[in-house]
C-alpha cells in the first residue's frame, strides 16, 4: 500500500516535477536535495516527489527536515517495490509539464533544470522522448570513481558523434509527463533496466532522445569493484532479455575493451590524469561480466522464458 508520508503542495501548476526514487540514502541525499534546492531555478514553478523503498536508515528524516525549512513543493512517498514501479508511482502523482529524474546520490549544478528546460522548450516540431545531460564523477578523490565518470563522458561523447539513440540511463534525463503516459509508462515488473525498456519504446513509436551537452550533473561513482560487478551484471542480464536477437554483443565487449583502451591514450594526452588508466581496467571488469551475464540469460531464456519475471521481450 502507497503511504503518504509528508506533502505539502502550494502550488497547484508547477511546470517542473523532480523525481526521486530513494533507498538508504541518508549520506548522499542531503546533497542531493541541497542542490536543486539551491539552483537558479524558480522554486515556486517546482516540485519534488521522493518515494523511499523502505529505507532502514535515516534517509526520510534527513529529508523531511531539509524541505520543511524552505518553501519548495514537495511530497514523501513510501512503497515497496521494483525501480520500475517506483518511478512509475511518481509519473502518476506528477503534475508538472515536464519530469526531471534525479537518483538521490546525484548533485545537480546550479544552471542545470533551466539548461535542462531552455534546450527542451526549444525543441519545435519535433517530438520530444528525453534530453540526458553530461554525467560527471562526484566524488574525484577516487581514481576508480573519476575513471568511471570518464568512461560515462566518453560513452556520451561516442553517442553523440554517431548520432545514434543514447541509453545512458535516467540518470538527469528530462522527460515530457504526456509523453511518459502515451509510451506506458514505465514496466513495472522491472527491477533495473526500466529506462532502456522506455527508452526503446520511445524510439520505436518515433519519438527523439537528445543529449543536451550545457547540462552538468554530478554522479557520486562507487569506489569498490564489487558495486561495479553487480549493478553490471544486473543490466547485462536484462540487456540479453530484450534483444535476444543481439549475438553480436559478446564481440562489442571485446571490442569495447580495445577501444577503451585508445580512448584512455588519447584522454591522457588532454586530461593527463593516473585516472585514465583505470579505463581499460574497467571495461575489461565491466565486459566479462557481461559476457557472464549474457550466457546466464540466455540460459533462463532457453529453460523458463514463460515464467521470466522481467515483463514482456522487445520485438
Amino acid at each position: 500500500m502507497l503511504r503518504v508520508l509528508v506533502k505539502r503542495m502550494i502550488n497547484t501548476n508547477p511546470i517542473v516535477t523532480i523525481g526521486i526514487p530513494m533507498y538508504n540514502a541518508e549520506n548522499t541525499i542531503e546533497l542531493c536535495l541541497k542542490s536543486i534546492i539551491e539552483s537558479d531555478y524558480d522554486l515556486d514553478k517546482l516540485e519534488i516527489i521522493i518515494i523511499d523503498n523502505f529505507s532502514t536508515d535515516n534517509s526520510i528524516k534527513v529529508a523531511e527536515s531539509l524541505l520543511s525549512s524552505t518553501n519548495v513543493n514537495y511530497a514523501i512517498l513510501q512503497y515497496k517495490g521494483s525501480l520500475g514501479l517506483l518511478r512509475q508511482i511518481i509519473l502518476d502523482k506528477a503534475r508538472g509539464k515536464y519530469i526531471i529524474w534525479i537518483d538521490a546520490d546525484a548533485i545537480v549544478s546550479k544552471n542545470f533544470i533551466k539548461k535542462q528546460l531552455k534546450f527542451a522548450e526549444n525543441l519545435k516540431d519535433v517530438k520530444l522522448g528525453a534530453v540526458l545531460p553530461i554525467i560527471l564523477s562526484y566524488n574525484t578523490e577516487s581514481i576508480l570513481a573519476r575513471g568511471i565518470g570518464y568512461k560515462w563522458a566518453i560513452s556520451t561523447v561516442r553517442a553523440l558523434l554517431r548520432s545514434r539513440t543514447p541509453f545512458l540511463g535516467m540518470l538527469g534525463a528530462l522527460t515530457p509527463r504526456e509523453t511518459m503516459k502515451k509510451v506506458g509508462g514505465f514496466n513495472i515488473k522491472l527491477m533495473s533496466g526500466e529506462d532502456t525498456d522506455l527508452f526503446y519504446r520511445m524510439k520505436r513509436l518515433g519519438y527523439k532522445i537528445f543529449i543536451n551537452p550545457e547540462a552538468r550533473i554530478y554522479h557520486i561513482m562507487p569506489t569498490k569493484l564489487r558495486r561495479i560487478v553487480t549493478r553490471t551484471y544486473r543490466l547485462s542480464y536484462y540487456y540479453r532479455f530484450y534483444f535476444p536477437w543481439d549475438f553480436h554483443y559478446m564481440t562489442r565487449s571485446i571490442i569495447n575493451v580495445i577501444s577503451a583502451t585508445l580512448c584512455m591514450l588519447h584522454c591522457l594526452k588532454i586530461i593527463k590524469d593516473v585516472a585514465c588508466f583505470t579505463l581499460p581496467f574497467i571495461s575489461v571488469i565491466e565486459e566479462m561480466t557481461s559476457i557472464i551475464a549474457t550466457v546466464h540469460s540466455l540460459y533462463h531464456l532457453k529453460r523458463c522464458s514463460s515464467k521470466f519475471p522481467m515483463g514482456t521481450r522487445a520485438r
